[in-house]
This record gives C-alpha cells, sequence and structure tokens, in this order.
C-alpha cells in the first residue's frame, strides 16, 4: 500500500478560486481513478497551502492510474485553471512506521 502526500501551494488569495474549481471540475474526474483519503487545508501555519492524501496498491497502480487521470480530457481543463493558481508542488510518497495505526478500507 502506498500514501501519496500532495501539496500544492498556491498564489495569496487564490486558495478559494483554486478550491471551489477543484471541487467542481478536478474531484469528479480525479475520482475515477484515484482513492484519496482525504483533503485539507490549514487554520495556521502555510495559510495557501492545498493538502490531498491519495492510496495506491503499490507503485505500479500509482504509475498507471496517474497516466490515466493525465490523458482524461476534462483533466485539461482543471489544469488551464489551475496552473496560473500553483506556485508549487510537493509529493510525498509516505511510509508507515511499524507502530502506525493502519486506515481501515472503507
Amino acid at each position: 500500500m502506498i500514501d501519496e502526500l500532495r501539496i500544492y501551494t498556491l498564489k495569496v488569495g487564490a486558495l478559494p478560486t483554486y478550491l471551489e474549481a477543484f471541487e467542481r471540475i478536478a474531484l469528479p474526474i480525479m475520482r475515477r481513478y484515484i482513492v484519496v483519503r482525504g483533503f485539507w487545508t490549514v487554520d495556521c501555519g502555510d495559510l495557501n497551502d492545498f493538502y490531498h492524501l491519495s492510496v495506491f496498491a503499490d507503485h505500479e497502480e500509482r504509475i498507471a492510474k496517474r497516466a490515466a487521470l493525465a490523458a482524461d480530457p476534462g483533466w485539461a481543463g482543471f489544469r488551464a485553471v489551475a496552473l496560473d493558481l500553483v506556485i508549487a508542488q510537493r509529493n510525498v510518497i509516505l511510509r508507515p512506521t511499524s507502530f502506525s495505526p493502519a486506515f481501515k478500507e472503507d
């Protein structure tokens, strides 16, 4: 099991626009390909960041599902809106510790 944390840093003031576009355009498309554990913003700290955590069976599945998402024609519509709002993106593959509680599958 692979958990991938994606962190998007947005331009100051762009978070509401990004979230609206993400929910309306990206989320329905993303759900066709990727299981997402959750989405977060913050109350303190890096206020212009948007986080989401996805789960994949293994690296091969991650590569295949990310490629399918990128090839979806609707994804280009989201990118057209989102790219001008994003300053930086980080992807982190998380590895649980031996004492970390496992997520329960829905």
